[in-house]
């Protein structure tokens, strides 16, 4: 009875955090719009266009890098800067003093900002499949889909972690974005980086994004064998996974102290 109470709680939470975030506007269309504006109009504007270095054209490299930016902004960004605003406008406190559990609203906001983040992708391989023609390959379906659920489950604790940096809710939109965006311009998301000097690459390669954009990228290539999976570059995203959910905990415990 009280396993069904608390997924009845859990329920209700995530549906209230769900109107709270497509009520923002400004919010959604930054975290949810903004990848899709860039999939459509850079998109089509190099549509067709051959990557010769890496033998695969323009939509194949371009749609599983805003795939990877789209998560992103969701996993990361809306948490931190719905957590920040939540601190600020003294929600978190009024949930301590509630009858609901601590874990409940937590949990409410990590469930709803997952099922953004898992719509988000949907919405992404449905324009890159039939606005631009891209193939989703069923044989590296399994590697596209591991890398969608551990690329979730380590930027959505990192999220967390990171209001831990954000010292007001005004300041969370400007400061998600200027850690996002150049991690983004390095991380084989907007172009391809053969020709970039070489500490690029290593910075890159000891971030988050870039291993999450490289097993996207590996899904996609029409020259991965079955089951698509790059290893490497989830075992990278399990480490940062292990680093978010400790940051988590660390911020979590914080506010819950601060009563």
């Amino acid at each position: 009875m009280t396993a069904a109470l608390d997924l009845k709680l859990l329920a209700s939470q995530i549906r209230y955090e769900q109107i709270a975030f497509w009520r923002n506007r400004r919010l959604a269309f930054f975290t949810f719009g903004f990848p899709l504006m860039f999939l459509v109009i850079f998109g089509s504007l190099n549509q067709g266009r051959q990557l010769e270095s890496l033998g695969i054209n323009w939509e194949t490299f371009f749609v599983p890098g805003i795939l990877a930016y789209g998560l992103v902004t969701q996993a990361f960004s809306n948490i931190a800067i719905s957590m920040a605003t939540a601190r600020d406008n003294g929600v978190i406190k009024r949930v301590q003093g509630a009858p609901v559990p601590w874990w409940t609203w937590v949990a409410g906001r990590i469930g709803s900002t997952v099922l953004v983040t898992v719509l988000m992708c949907a919405v992404t391989l449905l324009v890159g499949t039939l606005l631009l023609g891209v193939d989703v390959r069923a044989a590296t379906l399994p590697g596209l889909l591991l890398a969608i659920v551990l690329g979730t489950i380590c930027f959505t604790p990192l999220g967390v972690g990171f209001v831990r940096m954000l010292p007001s809710a005004d300041t969370a939109g400007p400061m998600q974005a200027f850690v996002v965006m150049p991690v983004a311009f390095i991380s084989n998301i907007f172009f391809p980086l053969e020709e970039a000097p070489a500490w690029v690459g290593q910075v890159a390669d000891a971030l988050p994004l870039k291993p999450l954009a490289d097993a996207l990228h590996t899904a996609f290539d029409p020259t991965t064998a079955a089951p698509g999976i790059a290893w490497p570059n989830l075992e990278a995203l399990g480490i940062w996974s292990l680093v978010g959910i400790w940051l988590m905990m660390r911020v979590l415990s914080g506010m819950r102290k601060r009563r």
